[in-house]
């Protein structure tokens, strides 16, 4: 049997180009003006401070003014209030000594232009312990782990203060995470219960120590960790943490790792990405433990230059998140025929500039970004054979600044067979087409 096809010749044109190795998105200036604010001095003086309080362990003394989680905690808070910034104590249950005892987090909110309900979130914890777990008492500096983000989102936020951001940003000051995250789990749970999205948890907890145990110097790079599939949408914001982020970062270069954490250990991040946030963690590349949960978690080792560019690199990633669109769906993506090439097409409602992201399927960061402000399809060339692609969509503001990735659609490039007893014939109006049928498909 025979199929016929009716039809009028029509010139399909789509756009077509040949990719490069993937560059860092360019830096924004208004955003660079914002993140050169970032002063290491402030990160010092904050770290310092917090020190000072000689434990904040998380069941420590609550009625000092001087010492203890409790005048940490009143401390960052104030800070806060006294810039004219939004802060409160978060209030959660924790469990000491066989009984119910009152915790706090410390939020502040930068309240968002658009009236939407949506957060970005920083993450950091303001809790600190020493070799045991149990000591609530003993001298637990706690500066690189983890005053140094306390600092970090301290400093973000009186920068930003004041700045019109269409997302409304929280500086969350966890207590409880050396006892398991509890502060952390206390806040994503209350956002889960409210229905409150999240268009990204960047958390940053060790962001000062740049000396390996081996004496080598690491001031250039950062981890990022993520929770997985490889498709999750946590992955995907940490490559668009490396891909954003590296441009304010001042040289300072995002390690991408499959992983949701170090080997044996967690952050507050894993609390997100439990109640199905979003989630990263920054942490340095030249960690030490004999600089952690110590007496030598002092000012004294850690470079301030280096956490501040981290604080830069985060503070760009959040303020371009703060004025994009949101994710969108997933593209709808078909295979050529040619075996190097994939169509991408997507709502026409989308509109501006779109930007694509492909990687192949084992891969953690993409292959490359590419962007087109010319209605769908978009026809990606130079593609290997039989290798399946995950590709995803961002959509840009009117300034052209890129939002986050959407969820991937997959695809494999291959060369379609041609039909069997193909035959045309030619009428003044029209081509007629006729094959016979192959047991696999043959029109992709």
């Amino acid at each position: 049997m025979k199929r016929a096809l009716l039809c009028s010749l029509v010139l399909v044109c789509v756009s077509t180009i040949a990719f490069a190795d993937p560059t860092p998105f360019p830096a924004n200036p208004t955003i660079s003006g914002l993140v050169s604010q970032v002063d290491q001095d402030n990160l010092n003086d904050i770290v310092t401070s917090l020190v000072g309080f000689h434990t904040r362990h998380t069941y420590s003394d609550t009625i000092s003014d001087s010492i203890g989680i409790g005048a940490a905690r009143r401390w960052v808070r104030d800070q806060y209030t006294r810039q004219g910034i939004d802060a409160d104590l978060f209030p959660w249950n924790g469990y000491w000594g066989g009984s119910l005892y009152d915790c706090f987090n410390v939020h502040a909110t930068l309240q968002g232009q658009s009236g939407r309900p949506d957060l970005i979130i920083f993450g950091g914890h303001l809790d600190s312990r020493t070799v045991s777990s149990s000591d609530t008492a003993s001298f637990a500096p706690g500066a690189d782990d983890d005053a140094s983000s306390i600092a970090a989102m301290m400093e973000i936020a009186r920068i930003l203060n004041g700045e019109s951001l269409n997302t409304t940003l929280v500086t969350s000051s966890f207590a409880g995470e050396e006892q398991g995250l509890l502060g952390a789990y206390a806040y994503a749970q209350s956002l889960v219960n409210a229905n409150t999205p999240v268009k990204a948890m960047l958390n940053m907890d060790m962001i000062g120590h740049i000396v390996h145990p081996s004496g080598i110097v690491d001031s250039m790079t950062v981890r990022c960790y993520s929770g997985g599939p490889m498709s999750s949408t946590s992955r995907q914001l940490a490559r668009y943490v490396k891909w954003v982020g590296e441009a304010y970062a001042e040289g300072v270069t995002v390690t991408l790792y499959d992983a949701i954490d170090r080997p044996g250990r967690s952050g507050d991040h894993v609390a997100f990405y439990n109640s199905g946030y979003p989630s990263i963690r920054l942490v340095e590349t030249a960690e030490d433990v004999a600089y952690q949960h110590n007496v030598t978690d002092l000012p004294e080792y850690m470079s301030f230059s280096y956490a501040g560019k981290v604080a830069k690199l985060c503070m760009g990633v959040a303020v371009t998140l703060a004025q994009t669109p949101d994710r969108p769906p997933a593209p709808e993506v078909t295979n050529v025929g040619n075996g190097e090439s994939l169509t991408v097409g997507w709502s026409d409602s989308l509109s501006g500039t779109i930007r694509i992201s492909y990687r192949t399927i084992g891969q953690l960061y993409w292959e490359d970004v590419v962007e087109t402000v010319d209605p769908p399809p978009y026809q990606l060339d130079g593609l290997q054979e039989g290798t399946e692609y995950c590709i995803s969509l961002s959509l840009s503001n009117v300034e052209g600044l890129p939002g986050p990735f959407g969820d991937e659609s997959n695809a494999i490039p291959i060369v379609a067979p041609p039909p069997e007893d193909f035959e045309t014939t030619s009428t003044p109006a029209s081509v007629e087409l006729t094959w016979s049928p192959r047991p696999e498909a043959t029109v992709l």
